[in-house]
């Protein structure tokens, strides 16, 4: 029997994470072995309790870490946009127990016991850079790592950085640093990609666990636009969809690192001193948006 790819996922949920973590729970093309919180669109601990409520919802057996609270970056305060919960309408007041260790030590311990481990990251990247500082030997061990984050062509936090980037840009330094096999998706390619009304309307969960979970979020969604002729866009189901259709996915191979002053904190440069990483440029959309919903709604 040929073994399966283990997969690592920290996220910081957040609608877009919530909805990728339900449609990573409907593969069986490989196994998650681990899930983390990190500090992003809420804490870390808001995250984790998230998490495992979206896992108790999934009846999805799977051991999940609180992550960092605190950047390896200098300190910055961003406020969520996503209410308190992080998940839109959906109010979790559940508090749970984490697994005993923290994210970055279980996510060595996991690479440890794997050939390779793949690491989907659509949160700050802090947790897996802490791990790769403590303990640098995980290197060889980890696979492909796609991360949402970034951009070429204007930010969404500030005119030149991207949320989860300009958040930690030091911890994704890191990770450029060490050489990973790194696919980005960045907002040069997911906003391409939104949904009309008429489209994110399809994503209703009908019948499933998650159904009360999935309304509230999508009706949360429709909700904040500004107008009812902006688009909704799900940033961070890029990655996990381009893990799952790796051969779905052009990419072009440039050399990055990532701006760390105060004037320019999380922009993407394009450098030769950099490093190379497998940069998202084009998928078919027809493709994409008839996954998401047929997933979401499958029982």
């Amino acid at each position: 029997m040929t073994d399966i790819n283990k997969l690592w996922i920290d996220c910081d949920p957040g609608i877009d994470d919530a909805i990728s973590l339900i449609i990573a729970f409907k593969q069986e093309e490989f196994e998650v072995v681990g899930i983390s919180s990190v500090k992003g669109n809420v804490s870390a601990e808001v995250g984790k309790n998230n998490i495992i409520e979206i896992c108790e919802l999934l009846d999805w057996e799977v051991p999940v870490y609180k992550g960092e609270e605190v950047t390896l970056s200098k300190e910055i305060s961003i406020n969520n946009k996503y209410l308190k919960s992080g998940l839109g309408y959906y109010i979790n007041n559940n508090e749970y127990e984490e697994e005993s260790i923290e994210a970055s030590e279980a996510i060595y311990f996991a690479a440890r016991e794997t050939d390779k481990l793949d690491i989907i990251c659509i949160g700050p990247t802090t947790n897996i850079a802490k791990a790769i500082i403590n303990h640098p030997d995980i290197v060889d061990k980890i696979g492909d790592v796609f991360i949402m984050g970034g951009a070429l062509n204007g930010g969404n936090i500030t005119g030149n950085a991207e949320f989860n980037v300009y958040r930690d840009p030091k911890a994704l330094n890191i990770l450029l640093e060490n050489n990973l096999q790194i696919f980005l998706f960045s907002l040069d390619l997911t906003t391409k990609f939104g949904f009309t009304e008429e489209e994110i309307k399809e994503i209703t969960g009908e019948d499933t666990s998650c159904e009360n979970l999935i309304i509230d979020m999508i009706d949360f969604l429709i909700d904040e636009r500004s107008n009812k002729e902006e688009e909704v866009f799900i940033h961070d189901i890029f990655p996990i969809y381009g893990y799952i259709f790796k051969d779905g996915i052009i990419y072009e191979q440039i050399k990055l690192k990532v701006d760390e002053t105060d004037e320019n904190r999380g922009k993407l440069l394009v450098d030769e001193t950099g490093s190379e990483v497998y940069y998202a440029v084009k998928l078919n959309e027809e493709n994409l948006k008839q996954y998401i919903i047929e997933t979401l709604n499958k029982k």
